[in-house]
């Protein structure tokens, strides 16, 4: 991935866009419960058996939203959609992006991320908390919850077209310095994962993806930046100048239900895929990691969590946070 514009849009319609359509079983999905209709044009050049004609493609895509649809809703079972899937070739193996990581100059920070994206998009402290933390919007999120949402959004392409907001800054008068430029495009580059953490020493965490993730994106060493008290940790591991450190991560006092969050993004990277069939399963952790980090509070939440993980609830998130996230973490920024 070599370029700051996102492979997908993100769907918009003045009509019934946040916070005026919101799905009623998840709260925070906000722009993906809209209708966005695929051009028939993307299935003719990149599926690999193109056997449909359009007016059959405009078919199956409408059975796929509508399904898409009423899963967020509540109102249809997980697997509604594979029919109309399997038909638009959506439901094939997943797709590995095998492009090295690129390191950055120096570690970033959450406050400079979220300071960057939030130039180009002030609406990020209404939009952010509820979109990246799900249910724990609502539970006075931390200062450190809140610009670690904000970070993680400002990547994500919120600005027609298909723009991250952080890439608008990048570029941008006063152009920021090399290194912070340099650390915020690694990070970009990186894809989100819900991570083990494994082990621990002096030199830092030791990671393992809990989710598919292409091998080599892996962390083979310790990771710096992982908070002490995490039993798992969501976040983008970065390769820098003195090892990997971790950027945007999200303490875990237990690892949630991974049948839970993988069918959630298995969804996404289907409907996003209507739109681009050469989309990555990186791509879709690096353009849309809220979904990831949501979809995970919302686990955490409902106390939907791993046989042999600690047990877990609002109760236990929250008091993670607090050990992580300090109230003197308030005068930091």
């Amino acid at each position: 991935m070599t370029r700051l514009q996102a492979h997908i849009e993100v769907a918009r319609d003045a009509e019934h866009s946040w916070p005026l359509d919101r799905a009623g079983r998840d709260p925070w999905a906000q722009d993906e419960s809209l209708d966005d209709p695929a051009r028939p044009a993307d299935y003719h050049r990149h599926a690999l058996r193109p056997t449909l004609s359009d007016s059959e493609i405009t078919a199956w895509d409408a059975i796929f939203r509508q399904g898409y649809r009423a899963v967020l809703n509540g109102e249809a079972p997980w697997g509604v959609t594979d029919a109309a899937a399997a038909a638009l070739q959506l439901d094939e193996p997943l797709r590995h992006d095998p492009r090295p990581l690129h390191p950055a100059p120096a570690p970033i920070t959450d406050a400079v991320l979220a300071d960057l994206a939030e130039n180009w998009l002030p609406t990020l402290g209404m939009l952010a908390p509820e979109r990246v933390l799900g249910p724990f919007a609502w539970q006075d999120p931390p200062l450190g919850a809140r610009l670690l949402a904000h970070g993680v959004l400002g990547l994500s392409p919120l600005i027609p077209p298909s723009i991250r907001p952080i890439g608008r800054a990048l570029r941008s008068e006063p152009v920021p310095p090399l290194s912070v430029r340099g650390a915020a495009l690694a990070v970009v580059r990186a894809p989100a994962m819900l991570w083990r953490v494994t082990g621990r020493s002096a030199a830092g965490a030791t990671l393992s993806p809990a989710l598919p993730m292409h091998p080599p994106h892996a962390p083979s060493g310790p990771v710096i930046g992982v908070p002490d008290d995490a039993f798992a940790v969501l976040g983008r591991v970065v390769q820098g100048p003195h090892g990997r450190f971790l950027a945007l991560g999200a303490p875990l006092p237990s690892l949630p239900r991974l049948a839970l969050v993988l069918r959630r993004l298995t969804l996404e990277y289907q409907r996003l895929r209507r739109h681009d069939r050469r989309l990555t399963w990186e791509d879709l952790l690096r353009d849309r990691a809220e979904v990831l980090y949501r979809c995970t509070h919302e686990a955490m939440f409902l106390s939907r969590v791993e046989p042999h993980a600690p047990p877990a609830g609002p109760a236990a998130v929250l008091r993670c946070w607090a050990s992580c996230w300090p109230p003197a973490e308030a005068t930091a920024r």
